[in-house]
């Protein structure tokens, strides 16, 4: 859904990234029709139908993240890689943690998973927000409960606080 989202704006070669919503829904549907095979007709509509709200629950969310300081005005978030990278992360320290893995391969699984978060994201604050809508997307069902409330405390806190990583380790290395 946020690809068809980044697909219209280059396609129509514009600076904004925000698009019309039945645009948006349109080319989702459009691109899963010619995308995607359909052995049976009724499944397929259902899970177009499904695609199309998802369209109208992110921009609720973006709107929600908007007003609570979680992005910009103009901002949106271009893909949700974030919420799994995040958790990579974690498994890598779990599977340390559980003695699965050496220091050296936690370390190595560690590295790779900061290269993907620098390819997708250009600031913890970018990583942040599809970190928040990817795990919304997963747990919270528009409630805006606990799953959105917590992780918006850890977002601001993250940001704002003189010694948090966040302010302290640059998103991109030097060299």
């Amino acid at each position: 859904v946020l690809g068809a989202r980044l697909a219209l704006v280059k396609a129509h070669g514009t600076s904004s990234t925000r698009v019309d919503a039945g645009l948006w829904r349109d080319s989702v549907e459009s691109t899963l029709r010619r995308v995607v095979e359909v052995p049976d007709e009724a499944q397929f509509a259902s899970f177009v139908a499904d695609m199309r709200q998802l369209v109208g629950t992110v921009l609720r969310y973006e709107a929600r993240f908007r007003a609570d300081g979680l992005l910009g005005e103009d901002e949106v978030v271009r893909t949700v890689a974030a919420w799994d990278l995040g958790r990579a992360s974690k498994m890598a320290r779990w599977g340390r943690g559980a003695r699965y893995a050496t220091r050296a391969e936690m370390n190595d699984a560690l590295v790779r998973v900061s290269a993907g978060v620098r390819n997708a994201y250009s600031s913890w604050a970018q990583f942040s927000a599809a970190y928040v809508l990817g795990r919304c997307l997963h747990f919270d069902e528009e409630r805006f409960g606990d799953w959105y409330t917590s992780v918006r405390e850890a977002h601001h806190a993250l940001l704002r606080a003189p010694g948090s990583p966040w302010r302290t380790v640059p998103f991109r290395l030097p060299g």
